[in-house]
């Protein structure tokens, strides 16, 4: 599952900028990914994501298990690693992104994590696991605060 955030279920911001985003203004959301595992231990889990070019990487990072998160600057590529991941455990990888929309992106809601793939092997079965998660945008899906304050981009 992955989302994109600017309140979180209690209602305390954590995004920061204008709601809606404005054009020529800078307004950071959080990206939340959350990892699943069934009844197989999962090993040498990796995750990747791109940034589009108009999006930024602030830096700010959380993850409920394993190292944190390496971006690289040059390719805007995010990675995320885990040896093993227990069965019935959920993890979680949060990150910031800043967008300054242009006038192209007027009453539109662009993607801000795109190519979002998950990479491991069953330690049961000893099969490969590959999963592919819809992009992120701004829509803020699971946000109703932020959805009530506007998700399309203004002038």
């Amino acid at each position: 599952q992955a989302e994109s955030r600017y309140y979180t279920n209690e209602g305390d911001q954590i995004g920061r900028g204008p709601l809606p985003a404005q054009v020529g203004q800078e307004t950071k959301y959080w990206a939340m990914i959350k990892i699943q595992n069934a009844t197989s231990q999962v090993k040498n889990l990796l995750l990747t994501a791109e940034l589009p070019n108009y999006v930024s990487w602030t830096g700010r990072s959380s993850v409920s298990h394993g190292q944190d998160i390496s971006y690289n600057s040059n390719t805007k590529k995010i990675t995320w690693k885990l040896n093993t991941l227990a069965p019935y455990t959920q993890a979680g990888i949060y990150f910031e992104i800043s967008l300054t929309p242009d006038i192209t992106m007027v009453d539109k809601t662009p993607i801000i994590v795109k190519n979002i793939n998950l990479t491991g092997t069953d330690s049961y079965i000893e099969e490969n696991i590959i999963q592919t998660t819809p992009d992120i945008d701004i829509s803020l899906p699971n946000d109703q605060l932020g959805k009530e304050k506007g998700v399309l981009i203004i002038k």
